[in-house]
C-alpha cells in the first residue's frame, strides 16, 4: 500500500528531529510514503526531500497558510496522477487533523477515488478547544469532514 499524507509538521525537514524519525517508521509500514507538508515560504529548502528510502517530503512554500491548501492540492494531484503512483497497488490518503489538511485529503481522496484516514490530536468538539472563532470555524470543519473518512485514527482514549 502507498501513503500520501497532509501534514503541516515542517519538522518533518529537520535531521534528527523525533517528527522525521516517526514518519521514517511509518516508511516501513507501506511501500512509499509521500508526504506534503504546510510550510511557510524561506523557512524550509524549497525542494522535495528524500528522507529514506521509502519516504519523501514536499513542502508547499507558501506565503499564507491559505496558500498552503491550494498548493498543497496542487501538489497532491501531481504526485497522484505520476505514472510511478498509476499502479495496481492501492493508496491511502492519511490527513494530520480534520481541519485544513483533512479538507486537502478528502478533495483528493474523492477526486482519486482512494481511502481517506484522518488523524485527531486533540478534542475538537470540546468547549475549550472551541474557544476561538478559528477553531470554531475548525470544528465545523471536522464536523463536515470525520463522518466521510474510511478510519479515524485517535492519540488516546479521551479523545475516542
Amino acid at each position: 500500500m502507498r501513503v500520501l499524507m497532509i501534514s503541516t509538521d515542517s519538522r518533518i525537514f529537520e535531521a534528527g528531529s523525533a517528527v522525521r524519525a516517526r514518519m521514517v517508521e511509518y516508511g516501513t509500514l507501506c511501500e512509499e510514503l509521500r508526504i506534503v507538508v504546510f510550510t511557510r515560504r524561506g523557512k524550509i529548502p524549497l525542494l522535495p526531500t528524500k528522507i529514506s528510502n521509502t519516504v519523501f517530503a514536499y513542502p508547499t512554500n507558501s506565503r499564507w497558510r491559505l496558500f498552503s491548501i491550494v498548493k498543497a492540492l496542487q501538489l497532491g494531484r501531481k504526485l497522484l496522477n505520476s505514472p510511478h503512483l498509476k499502479n495496481d497497488s492501492p493508496f491511502v490518503i492519511s490527513a494530520q487533523d480534520p481541519f485544513e489538511t483533512g479538507f486537502v485529503a478528502l478533495r483528493l481522496a474523492r477526486r482519486f477515488g482512494a481511502r481517506l484516514q484522518i488523524q485527531i490530536h486533540t478534542d475538537v468538539f470540546s468547549t475549550g478547544f472551541r474557544s476561538t472563532i478559528i477553531n470554531r470555524l475548525r470544528s465545523y470543519f471536522a464536523r463536515y469532514i470525520l463522518p466521510k473518512a474510511h478510519a479515524i485514527r485517535v492519540v488516546s482514549t479521551a479523545i475516542q
